[in-house]
């Protein structure tokens, strides 16, 4: 009995190993997940530098490209609603949570800049 399952094994070992790295990468992107979410959120105010389109295979998305406090550009996708919003040089709120940077619920409603 013990023959017929190493025969086995012998016979499907590229089936074995692309399964056992495949659940590896599986494990690897979930323990990657869980600790970006358990890091806390930050809030942080950033400027409005450029709004813009990019180009996916499902359509075209606004973006707009954000000046940080510590002066680094960023690009963000965004939605048409905060577009209509928003103007250049407006004031938005960022939501940062370990790599991933998102806009704050506040978007431009949280005060203008002075100009």
């Amino acid at each position: 009995m013990k023959e017929g399952y190493l025969s086995a094994v012998r016979r499907e070992w590229k089936l074995l190993l692309f399964i056992v790295v495949g659940l590896s990468l599986l494990a690897a992107f979930f323990a990657f997940d869980q600790n970006q979410r358990s890091e806390p959120l930050k809030h942080e105010y950033a400027t409005i530098v450029r709004f813009g389109l990019a180009s996916s295979e499902t359509g075209d998305y606004p973006i707009l490209v954000v000046r940080r406090a510590d002066g680094k550009l960023q690009q963000l996708a965004t939605s048409r609603a905060v577009v209509s919003l928003c103007r250049r040089g407006d004031r938005i709120e960022l939501a940062q949570q370990g790599a991933i940077t998102s806009i704050g619920q506040r978007a431009c409603q949280a005060g203008r800049s002075s100009r």
